[in-house]
């Protein structure tokens, strides 16, 4: 009875001081973020790497949109030097050729108002329904075919947007962008 007793006790310290280092480690990403977000911080800021103690510590990096490949500008009108963009940086990711033109032309297939299937695309099939418009948000990539095991890479959407304007600003671009 003691035994269990003792059990139930440090079971419950035990619970108590994960959830102690879960809103430690909260509080400090929300720290980090409010500090990004002051209009006074720049890129580059010392104080974006910070902390109250050498355990609990936070680091922010502030990074522009534009420095990130916009999806819908790339597919937008079948631009032969747009696409190539996308196919060179599938490349620097290490996807093969014939996936890389399997992927791209799914992606196309997806926004093009037509069902048309493009050489190594895919309209609609089945349970298969491409939206035939742009990309409302970088997750909806994961609905396109081809796009599944790219989009199941840790940070795979680190390096896309459908929020930027236009062309990449090489200000903000990653190495893998400038690669590209």
């Amino acid at each position: 009875m003691i035994i269990s007793w003792a059990l139930e006790i440090d079971s419950g310290l035990r619970l108590n001081g994960l959830a102690n280092r879960v809103m430690e480690a909260e509080a400090m990403a929300c720290s980090g973020s409010e500090i990004a977000l002051h209009p006074a911080v720049s890129s580059g800021s010392r104080i974006l790497r910070g902390g109250i103690s050498r355990t609990q510590t936070y680091e922010a990096r502030i990074t522009g949109e534009g420095g990130r490949l916009n999806l819908n500008w790339l597919v937008a009108g079948e631009n032969p030097a747009r696409l190539e963009l996308l196919r060179k940086y599938l490349e620097v990711q290490g996807v093969d050729l014939n996936e890389r033109d399997h992927m791209i032309d799914c992606l196309l297939d997806w926004v093009d108002p037509d069902n048309l299937v493009r050489l190594n695309g895919a309209e609609t099939d089945g349970d298969y329904r491409p939206t035939n418009t742009f990309l409302a948000r970088v997750d909806d990539l994961k609905r396109v075919r081809g796009w599944q095991d790219f989009t199941a890479r840790p940070d795979w959407d680190a390096a896309f947007t459908v929020n930027s304007t236009g062309p990449i600003d090489l200000a903000w671009a990653s190495r893998e962008l400038l690669l590209s």
